[in-house]
């Protein structure tokens, strides 16, 4: 993850739980632990970088939420300063209305959005061939 991110990213355990628990209990955790602003990616999305995630903090100044759309109606990153823990009840989890029912929620608290650049996830085996074919034409 190093590597991959840098070597000033902070990298902690999850807690239990299902993917919402487990997003909101890194969001909260981190805030407990000072933060003043949190994001969260996925790892099946090989075109986060960086430089992706620094523009997540960046949205942030301005948001109180910024979120990765992926193209399967999901999304690959969400960002926020303060824990919104309804962004994360009763979601409906890897499906194509995940995205749309986080931004529901969001519009329904008031909650300022960013969206970031859409960009492709790898759930199944074609995902994965799509992408290697992409890096290399």
């Amino acid at each position: 993850m190093r590597i991959w991110l840098g070597p000033s990213a902070r990298l902690r355990a999850q807690c239990d739980g299902g993917l919402g628990e487990r997003m909101a209990g890194a969001i909260a955790e981190a805030v407990e632990h000072g933060a003043d602003r949190v994001v969260v990616i996925g790892t099946d999305c090989p075109d986060v970088n960086a430089s992706v995630v620094e523009h997540a903090f960046e949205q942030l100044d301005d948001a109180d939420v910024v979120l990765g759309p992926a193209t399967d109606g999901g999304y690959y990153l969400i960002g926020m300063s303060a824990l919104h823990a309804s962004l994360f009840a009763h979601i409906p989890w890897s499906t194509a209305d995940t995205l749309r029912v986080t931004l529901d929620r969001a519009r329904e608290s008031r909650l300022s959005i960013a969206l970031l650049e859409e960009r492709n996830d790898i759930d199944t085996a074609d995902d994965w061939r799509h992408w290697l074919a992409q890096q290399t034409s």
